[in-house]
Formats: C-alpha cells, structure tokens, sequence
C-alpha cells in the first residue's frame, strides 16, 4: 500500500492540491518553502495567461471555472472534476512568487524525483523539464495525462510514486 510507504510528498506550485482519496493523507501543501514563479515568463501562449483571474484585492489568483477542465482536467472523469471545483478557491499570489532559498547543505541532500505529465496544458512539458533542470532530480518519470494525474491515472501515480520507494 501507497500509504505505508510515502511519508509526505509535497506539490511544488499550481492552484491546487492533490484530493484523489488515495494520495490526500500523503500530500502535504509546501507553504512557503516553495514558489510557483510566472508561467506567462517561459510560456507566453500558457492558457493559463488569460485564465487566471484575480481577486479585487489583487492579493489572490484563481482560474475561470469556465477553463478549469481545458486547463488542469481534460482527461479526468466528470466527478472528479466535480470535486475539483468545489474545493478549487483563491490563492496568495506572494506565494508564488515568493523567492526561495536553499542550500546544498540542507535542500540538497535530500532525495528528489519528478514526475512529468506529459499531455499537462497548464504546465506543457518543456516547463517541466526547465523545472527539473533547475533543481535536478535522481529520477525522473513520466505519465501520459494532464495536470491532475491523481485524478486522471491515480493507479498509475501511486505506481509510480511506489517505484520511487
């Protein structure tokens, strides 16, 4: 069992966290120890760019529930997007933007791995893999879905996430 075996895994960035039931207890959110950075910077036709909306205060960013399955969900059954966009809601810009700072000492010792979603549109793959270039992991893999694999393939990441063990 995936449980007994993931200590805490840890979303780097997005607008959401993992729900898939099988993952939650897993999945932690990285508070401020991680920021997202700007995707309209390396990725100026991201969809995302035009999807985003902000709040009136400008302090928090969401994305038209209108573009939420084009964007994180396009191949995840219609439930799980259901449960996506119910538990979907603002988040603080500084957090994103937030920068980060790590040591060889501390943040590089500890063992990273990636897991690219290949069809993602929010994150195309050529964002991935600068990601990973910028903080390189021992092991990378791939999965044949979108943003959301939880939802999406959830047998197929918890494989993968138990490879890793």
């Amino acid at each position: 069992r995936l449980e007994d075996h993931v200590r805490r895994a840890v979303p780097v960035g997005g607008l959401q966290g993992v729900a898939h039931p099988a993952l939650r207890r897993q999945c932690q959110p990285a508070g401020g120890e991680c920021g997202t950075g700007d995707v309209a910077g390396v990725d100026p036709d991201n969809p995302l760019n035009t999807a985003s909306v902000r709040t009136p205060d400008g302090q928090c960013v969401t994305v038209d529930p209108e573009r939420l399955r084009e964007i994180f969900y396009a191949d995840c059954p219609a439930a799980d997007l259901a449960l996506a966009k119910a538990r979907l809601g603002p988040e603080p810009r500084a957090v994103m933007f937030q920068p980060v700072h790590v040591t060889p000492e501390r943040f590089g010792r500890v063992p990273r791995a990636y897991i690219h979603c290949s069809r993602d549109v929010a994150l195309p793959l050529f964002v991935q893999e600068q990601m990973g270039a910028a903080s390189p992991c021992g092991t990378v893999l791939t999965l044949p879905t979108g943003h959301s694999p939880f939802f999406a393939a959830p047998q197929a990441l918890a494989a993968q996430l138990g490879s890793l063990m």
